[in-house]
C-alpha cells in the first residue's frame, strides 16, 4: 500500500500552512496601516468631550489590551505556522525515501513522525487564541474575521488532521 496519498496530503497542508503564515504577517501590517488612517480620521471627525478622559480611558484600555493579545499570537503564531510548515515537508518526505542510501534520512524520520502532528496542535491553539482575541476585540471587519478564520484555525486544523492520518497509516 502507498503512502504517497497521505505524504501528498501533509505537504500541500504544510505549504498552505507556511502561505497562511506569510498572509498572516501581510494582513496584520495592512490592518496596522488602515488602523492607524482610520484613527487618526477618526479623531479629527470625533465632537468627543476630552474633559470626560477618565472615563472612557480605562475602556479603551482594556479593548487595547485585547488587541496587543491578538497582534502578539499572531505574530508568534506566523512564526510558528511556517516552522510547521516546513518540519511537515521535510518528515512526510524524509519518512518516504526508498534508496538504500538515504536509509539513515528514513529511519530518522520515522523517529520524529510525530512532529507534524504535535506542531499542528500547537499551531491550532494558537491560532484558537488569535482569533478569540480577534472576536473579543471587535475591531476589525467582516472580511478580516473570514480571511483570519481560514488562516489562523481552519488550515491549521486541517494541518493537523492530515498529519494525524499521516502517523497512523506509517504505523499500520
Amino acid at each position: 500500500m502507498s503512502t504517497l496519498p497521505y505524504t501528498a496530503r501533509v505537504i500541500i497542508s504544510s505549504i498552505a500552512l507556511i502561505i497562511c503564515g506569510l498572509l498572516n504577517f501581510v494582513l496584520i501590517l495592512i490592518r496596522k496601516a488602515v488602523g492607524i488612517i482610520g484613527t487618526v480620521s477618526d479623531i479629527a471627525q470625533s465632537n468627543v468631550d476630552y474633559s470626560e478622559v477618565g472615563t472612557w480611558t480605562g475602556f479603551l484600555s482594556k479593548i487595547n489590551d485585547v488587541i496587543a493579545v491578538f497582534n502578539l499570537s499572531v505574530n508568534v503564531l506566523t512564526i510558528v505556522q511556517i516552522i510547521a510548515g516546513i518540519v511537515g515537508i521535510i518528515i512526510a518526505v524524509g519518512a518516504n525515501k526508498k534508496k538504500y542510501i538515504e536509509k539513515e534520512y528514513s529511519n530518522w524520520a520515522e523517529r520524529f513522525i510525530f512532529a507534524p502532528f504535535v506542531c499542528g496542535i500547537i499551531v491550532s491553539v494558537l491560532g484558537g487564541i488569535s482569533y478569540l482575541s480577534l472576536i473579543m476585540s471587535k475591531s476589525s471587519s467582516t472580511f478580516f474575521y473570514i480571511v483570519m478564520f481560514v488562516t489562523v484555525l481552519a488550515v491549521p486544523i486541517i494541518y493537523t488532521v492530515f498529519s494525524y492520518r499521516f502517523v497512523n497509516f506509517r504505523k499500520k
